[in-house]
């Protein structure tokens, strides 16, 4: 009888697969680093980051500790392309990190795998953005059958520990509906890039594998699918008032807790600032589609159910409905 790849395995082949179609290419890094690398990431001396495992017969100081940041090694691969002059590079690696338990250690450390990837573009009138680098971790997430998420503001405690090196207001974190941080996405701050020696914008995006491997089950057997809707959908455009402080994902967050299974689809397709809305706020307009999968919807439901909504919007958020 032969031998078969494990759930794991076939999980992380859907992952590189996935990767290798957005046009990213596998990098392999050196777990082994130099304690500088903590100094070149500007991660401050009172980090956990900086707790690490020591080697104890290294040879080197440059290989003396083994890495708990996956962004180096993406980095100093980043930075080899741009001064080889290369255009633009997209990599990514499934880096294991090394994060003692205590110190000393008495038991071995942890030992999650992070995905990284990295991008930059670079010349001839190109570009590249934050939103760039968040439809190709949508795209990602997607392939893999995880939609249960959003790009937001995570808590600052959260941020301070996982976000070292980043740009602090072009990052946003990754989170479960559920409420669960599993990842990031941003741009390098500008002062890590200087010092590797990159002279245009990086864009990077961490996740934590565990996380993408909750549903690897589901991978290695194939992802379950849902027959065809027998009943239409019908949908409903609403343009909201919102304070400045808040965000899509508050927004959207808040119509899901009150809509239940009837909603099938959340967009956002404008958001407005101008002498039309008030100082202090945006105008953000979502089309909401909903479906009941053993009958029609009536007119009368769908505009009781809007109502419940924006109720709930304005209890919430104190959003009320754009009127002009």
């Amino acid at each position: 009888m032969g031998g078969s790849k494990t759930p794991h395995q076939k999980a992380e082949d859907a992952i590189k697969y996935t990767m290798t179609a957005l046009g990213y290419s596998e990098a392999m890094t050196c777990t082994i680093e130099s304690p500088k690398v903590f100094d070149k990431l500007n991660i401050p001396q009172h980090s956990g980051l900086r707790n690490v495992v020591a080697i104890n017969n290294p040879l080197g100081e440059d290989f003396s500790v083994m890495r708990t940041t996956s962004l180096n090694g993406i980095l100093q691969s980043l930075a080899i392309n741009f001064n080889r002059r290369n255009e633009s590079a997209r990599l990514f690696e499934l880096a294991k990190v090394y994060k003692p338990r205590q110190t000393p250690m008495t038991e071995l450390p942890d030992e999650p795998i992070h995905l990284v990837f990295g991008a930059y573009t670079h010349g001839r009138g190109l570009s590249m953005d934050f939103f760039d680098m968040k439809g190709d971790v949508e795209q990602l997430l997607s392939s893999l059958g995880i939609r249960n998420f959003c790009v937001e503001p995570c808590d600052e405690s959260w941020m301070e520990e996982h976000t070292l090196g980043m740009h602090p207001g072009r990052t946003a974190g990754l989170r479960s509906h559920e409420g669960e941080d599993f990842g990031y996405i941003g741009e390098v701050h500008p002062d890590v890039i200087a010092n590797y020696e990159i002279g245009t914008r990086v864009y990077i995006a961490v996740i934590e594998l565990e996380y993408l491997l909750k549903d690897m089950d589901k991978l290695g057997k194939g992802r379950p699918f849902s027959p065809l809707p027998k009943y239409p959908a019908m949908a409903r455009d609403i343009a909201l008032q919102v304070k400045q402080d808040i965000s899509a994902a508050d927004i959207e967050r808040t119509i899901r807790e009150k809509s239940g299974a009837l909603l099938s689809g959340l967009t956002l397709f404008d958001v407005y600032q101008g002498k039309q809305v008030e100082e202090g706020y945006k105008s953000m307009a979502y089309n909401l589609s909903f479906r009941a999968l053993d009958r029609t919807l009536t007119d009368a439901e769908i505009t009781a159910h809007m109502q419940d909504i924006l109720a709930h919007l304005q209890a919430t958020l104190q959003i009320s409905l754009r009127d002009k």
